[in-house]
């Protein structure tokens, strides 16, 4: 078993064949795979490891890295903030929080995280998002339908992505979160019920700056006022699943889900497909 450096959670170790087929030839920068070793006492080469994204629910060996919530032991991850609980920390109660969550509490009841950002889930994303690589939201989206699904059992009535600015919106072409969140929900809704996805319920209003090397303080004034909600008759009452692409500190988040309770909303969660640890 191997563990993430900066997390320690436990990891599949990366390679670059999982994301092959998916990045395609063109991908810039992309290193040649590593040559396989055979197997002690064989000449011939060592079978292909299984692809990540070959089934809805793959077993998470054969993810990049371990979808986080549905560990064996989900005591390690802390409900609040989606990071790893410091070993010892016993998670097992529902309200289960770490030390940080208890000191300065988020403002949305809960996290659902999925993937560890970092290695092959870095570069599909980037691909997503700036490489125009917009088939990768139906592989990725998958592996959000668990977390969506698990969401909505408990009690998420509303999916909400979190907006791009229209600048941002014309010059990529589309919102990366609404399209993996899109997939995600198609894939977990039941027939004859109607979608829970509301893509228009928020507005980003000012076009705030990449946030990149920001500090979490500075983070949280860049996005301070940037969201408004468009529609406040869906807010009010409602129990709001928001949904992103990467968590990194979880300022952007933080700040929908102000903008959403002050609207009325009686609960907001939120996943995102990466959680920056």
């Amino acid at each position: 078993m191997a563990f993430c450096e900066s997390c320690a959670l436990s990891v599949v170790p990366l390679g670059w064949e999982p994301w092959a087929g998916l990045l395609g030839p063109s991908a810039p920068h992309s290193p040649p795979p590593p040559r396989a070793l055979p197997p002690s006492g064989t000449s011939g080469p060592a079978p292909s490891p299984p692809h990540p994204l070959a089934t809805l629910a793959p077993s998470p060996s054969a993810l990049p890295t371990l979808p986080r919530w549905r560990a064996t032991r989900p005591e390690q991850v802390c409900p609040g903030c989606g990071l790893p609980l410091p070993e010892g920390d016993d998670g097992r109660a529902e309200d289960s929080r770490c030390h940080g969550c208890r000191a300065r509490p988020l403002p949305f009841s809960r996290v659902w995280p999925v993937l560890a950002y970092g290695g092959a889930t870095t570069e599909a994303v980037l691909h997503l998002k700036h490489g125009r690589r917009r088939h990768l939201a139906r592989p990725l989206g998958a592996l959000l339908a668990p977390a969506i699904a698990a969401a909505i059992d408990s009690g998420a009535d509303t999916l909400c992505p979190v907006p791009l600015h229209p600048r941002r919106l014309r010059q990529r072409g589309f919102n990366q979160a609404l399209e993996l969140l899109r997939v995600a929900e198609k894939l977990v809704r039941r027939p004859g019920v109607r979608s829970l996805v509301v893509s228009d319920g928020l507005r980003r209003i000012r076009d705030t700056p990449a946030l990149g090397w920001e500090s979490p303080a500075s983070r949280r004034r860049i996005v301070a006022g940037a969201f408004t909600v468009h529609r406040p008759e869906w807010t009010k009452g409602r129990r709001i699943l928001l949904v992103d692409d990467v968590m990194t500190t979880g300022a952007t988040l933080a700040e929908c889900t102000r903008v959403l309770l002050k609207a009325g909303a009686t609960d907001v969660q939120v996943t995102a497909l990466a959680r920056v640890a």
